[in-house]
């Protein structure tokens, strides 16, 4: 009879071919956590780079590099460190990496969350930070096995090789700390106390009886707060009236600006959270834009109106996707931080290049020696680790945040006032923007001239739609590459014009038809429809007329081409962008639950109408050939339209649509959906939102759009086209 197995055998053989990848190359294990690590930390330098411009470029390579480094950083130092504890292959770096790889995923200062359900999640994170804490920490007592006893019975070879322990013990501590930042940032996204006060204060100020003087020019009587503390509140009207040194100098006007953003910023925060704006039914809120911010219509003082509205945005990004709002919270211990992580690296650095480093832990391990290789790499990544310390403080010291920091520090304490060199920090940092606030370009779309984008609607009224993965990537934009153009001084001249002479309550373009004396002629392009189809029908008009005067070349007077040339530019870019925002931006505009299915009829007809037609002098003829039926659809109204516009003289013709599309962007700007345009913050910026944030400061949030029809929407049916 063979003889039984033993059990205890039997447990030995399965625990050597469960060790057996290591013990035949245990360096292997090695090398992949020290590529783990490496790949770790320039993921933060990247993240760095990638995500600190996110907010002022669209760009796809920029927009996905930011999402890899941000969201790959958090399963690679889990994996990393997992592999360190779980492994019985060790490496005397291992402390070293795992206090780096617990840093990386603090994330840098510049990102918290990639958008706004990531603040959700902030449970999660702090899930996650106690997880990456327990695990460097467990990896310390390769460097510590000792208990607190035997500590003083050690000779002094074996204290001076662990004298790195505490060192590494408390960089991990204030990295802990460090993080908690992230959480934190996260959490009072959704818990905002101060927005809270700021909203009571408001409130309270509306309420109040009395002669009351307001002049938006000098900001006298508004008092907006940049600091609403328990007991301490800063109005704008307090800076704005500061006599004192720095509001003197010749940066007193930026810093002012400065201010007057922040202040606006925190007004604005109370839409994201659903409370109540007390001011917005009073007359000063709206002469605060129409008489104060553009009172002139001279181009420096329309292109400060909308730097101040771009400032603004750019606090309300950092608010919601970086951790400077809680850093200008608690400037000196963050400064304290910063400087205690800069030094213990560089200790660690300096133990790490003189090879003091050695393993002491009595359990059963496989200790592989370290190669210069390692050495080199770990020397590299925490390099890596100082660079993006020193760079982050850097670009927080010239943010926007810094600046209205000490600025409410200098008037609000009396002794920062005759402090020469707080005023000289001041006024230095004054001086610097690093980077821009947003891309300060408009989408530009074409139903006719470039309608492959426009194509992909079709699937909406296919008898045989496409695959799911097909309509997921379609819808996605994934490697969809969007015509831009330049928001320059004419468009913002436009907008500010449209803006100052909007009637109470706007309309969708009657106003402008009317002061042009046009509105009886084209009245019946702007009712009976959803505004998504009144934009299509005049954005169809639009084009028929700019390529109609691309292909006629008439001749106009000397006298009038530059100005009929602008009004034509203004005209054709924002009927482009209105186009672009109902392709590529559906949810900043009041109906975009319904667009789908107008914007795939009308292309179910077009692609008829123009057949194997693809040049577009080719489709013009179509268009211009195209006879009137009675069955009317967006396609041949918007066609019939341009053809009626064609009619006017040139100079007419576009300051009509010019006035027309300024007036809808206004119309259209204001929303419920807060959300929508906050995402739009960090993927380059959208200009309807800086209307809608530019309208909101005038009291105007949101419109009964369907009331301002004469007749209820209608859709055209299947039939009609």
């Amino acid at each position: 009879m063979a003889q039984l197995e033993q059990p205890g055998s039997t447990n030995m053989t399965k625990a050597l071919e469960a060790l057996s990848p290591w013990l035949e190359n245990p360096r292997s294990i090695v090398t992949q956590v020290e590529a783990l690590v490496l790949a770790a930390a320039v993921l933060l330098l990247l993240q760095l780079l990638l995500c600190s411009c996110r907010r002022q470029s669209s760009n796809a390579l920029i927009q996905g590099g930011a999402w890899v480094s941000y969201t790959m950083s958090f399963p690679l130092v889990t994996y990393a460190l997992g592999m360190m504890q779980t492994s019985p292959v060790k490496n005397v770096m291992y402390p070293v990496w795992a206090v780096s790889l617990f840093l990386v995923a603090g994330c840098t200062n510049v990102v918290t969350s990639y958008d706004l359900d990531d603040n959700k999640q902030w449970k999660k994170h702090l899930f996650e930070l106690f997880q990456y804490a327990l695990y460097s920490a467990i990896n310390i007592k390769l460097l510590f096995p000792y208990s607190t006893a035997e500590i003083f019975s050690l000779e002094a070879k074996s204290i001076e090789s662990i004298s790195i322990t505490p060192v590494i013990m408390i960089l991990n501590l204030i990295v802990l700390l460090t993080n908690f930042v992230k959480v934190i940032s996260c959490w009072k996204v959704g818990v905002d106390f101060s927005t809270i006060r700021v909203a009571h204060f408001m409130k309270q100020q509306a309420r109040e009886e009395g002669p009351s003087v307001f002049n938006p020019e000098t900001m006298e009587g508004y008092k907006y707060p940049i600091r609403c503390g328990r007991d301490v509140t800063i109005g704008i009207d307090e800076v704005w009236k500061s006599e004192s040194t720095l509001f003197k100098s010749g940066r007193s006007t930026k810093l002012k600006d400065f201010c007057l953003s922040y202040a606006l910023f925190k007004l604005l925060r109370r839409q994201y959270h659903g409370m109540e704006c007390a001011e917005a039914g009073l007359p000063e809120t709206r002469d605060f834009v129409l008489k104060g911010l553009l009172l002139k219509e001279d181009d420096w003082h329309i292109a400060r109106a909308f730097r101040i509205v771009e400032v603004e945005l750019g606090f309300y990004h950092d608010f919601l996707f970086t951790k400077y709002s809680i850093i200008t919270k608690w400037e000196k211990l963050f400064f304290a931080m910063w400087i205690l992580r800069i030094l213990l690296i560089s200790v660690v650095l300096r133990y790490v290049t003189q090879n003091s480093l050695a393993v002491m832990t009595k359990a059963a391990i496989i200790e592989v020696p370290t190669k210069t290789a390692d050495t080199l790499i770990t020397v590299l990544v925490l390099t890596i680790i100082l660079v993006v310390e020193v760079l982050q403080a850097l670009l927080y010291l010239v943010s926007d945040w810094a600046k209205v920091s000490f600025t409410k520090k200098y008037v609000r304490n009396p002794s920062y006032r005759v402090n020469a060199f707080f005023l000289k920090i001041i006024v230095t940092i004054s001086k610097f923007s690093i980077l821009s606030y947003w891309a300060k370009q408009i989408g530009q779309s074409s139903v006719i001239s470039d309608n492959k984008s426009f194509a992909r609607h079709l699937q909406y009224v296919t008898e045989r739609p496409p695959h799911p993965l097909v309509m997921l990537f379609s819808t996605s934009n994934l490697g969809k590459r969007t015509n831009r153009v330049r928001v320059c001084s004419l468009v913002k001249g436009a907008m500010a014009r449209s803006i100052k002479m909007s009637e109470d309550p706007l309309t969708n373009g009657k106003s402008s038809l009317d002061r042009n004396g046009v509105l009886g002629e084209f009245l019946w392009a702007l009712n009976g429809q959803t505004q998504t189809e009144i934009m299509l029908i005049w954005h169809i008009a639009t084009e028929y007329c700019d390529i109609a005067l691309t292909y006629a070349a008439l001749p106009n007077a000397k006298e009038t081409d530059k100005n009929i040339k602008c009004h034509r530019e203004v005209a054709v870019w924002l009927s482009r962008y209105c186009a672009y925002l109902i392709d590529s931006a559906p949810e900043l505009l009041s109906d975009y639950i319904d667009t789908e299915m107008p914007i795939a009829m009308l292309m179910q007809e077009m692609r008829k109408a123009f057949g194997k037609c693809t040049s577009t002098h080719a489709k013009f003829e179509v268009m211009k050939n195209l006879e009137e039926q009675e069955k009317k659809t967006m396609f041949r109204q918007g066609v019939k339209l341009g053809k009626q516009l064609e009619c006017l003289d040139a100079a007419g013709r576009w300051k009509v649509m010019e006035e027309f599309w300024s007036e809808t962007i206004v119309y259209i700007a204001p929303s419920d959906n807060v959300n929508g345009h906050l995402e739009r913050l960090a993927k380059g910026g959208e200009f309807l939102t800086h209307i809608w944030a530019l309208l909101s400061h005038a009291g105007i949030r949101a419109i009964n759009r369907e009331q301002d029809n004469n007749t209820m929407p209608s859709h055209p049916s299947q039939e009609n086209v």
